[in-house]
């Protein structure tokens, strides 16, 4: 069963939903061949894939997942699984107005010494940001970092006029923005990938995927 992508397929549809897994019986000290199986019915273009060890995530369109899902399924039985468990969520799909809303709203955080963050991470503490009568992220002061976070703002403008509107880049040319912030240490500021990741409409696991591609080289 193939798990190729299709031309058509947008990065806007990539990001739609989320899949976990996770395949036992657990190996001590190692991934196990079933959960190796299973992981490699998501390789290729269209997926998005990390992993903590023990569950693995996977961003993707709907269609791609539950096509990649079967076989992952098939794989790993056949390579000695005895359990398999999954769950399939949406990621946040924001309009173009909530996606301006946050832009907007960084950037006066960012003014004050604050910064936002994903809606995932949100903590008691934090002031939610809401669109719609939903959070969609959230602002948190950091005391202290003023300097750090006024700094990261005006690099953030440097390349949106570069690449354009970086909600809308194709897979390979996020991953060319990724390199030039790389390049440029933007991620030694505290906070900088959830920041980017939201500015970006991806996942803070994807901004660390790319990273850790791009320093493998």
């Amino acid at each position: 069963m193939s798990s190729k992508k299709s031309k058509n397929t947008t990065a806007k549809e990539i990001s739609g939903f989320c899949l976990e897994f996770s395949a036992g019986p657990g190996v001590a000290g190692k991934q196990a061949p079933h959960v190796q199986a299973a992981e490699a019915a998501f390789n290729g273009d269209n997926f998005e894939k990390s992993s903590n060890g023990i569950v693995t995530t996977v961003e993707g369109a709907l269609p791609d997942l539950a096509q990649g899902l079967a076989e992952a399924i098939l794989q790993a039985f056949e390579s000695g699984a005895t359990h398999f468990r999954t769950v399939i969520r949406t990621n946040d799909d924001l309009s173009a107005e909530g996606r301006q809303h946050i832009a907007a709203m960084e950037r006066v955080a960012n003014s004050l010494g604050g910064e936002v963050i994903a809606a995932s991470d949100a903590r008691p503490e934090d002031i939610p940001l809401e669109w719609d009568n939903k959070l969609i992220a959230a602002v948190r002061s950091q005391p202290g970092s003023v300097r750090k976070q006024e700094s990261l703002s005006p690099v953030m403008q440097q390349v949106e006029e570069k690449f354009g509107d970086l909600q809308s880049l194709t897979r390979q040319q996020k991953r060319e923005v990724i390199n030039w912030l790389d390049e440029r240490e933007v991620f030694q500021v505290r906070k900088s990938v959830e920041s980017i990741a939201v500015r970006m409409k991806i996942s803070r696991a994807t901004v660390y995927n790319y990273l850790n591609a791009i320093r493998n080289q």
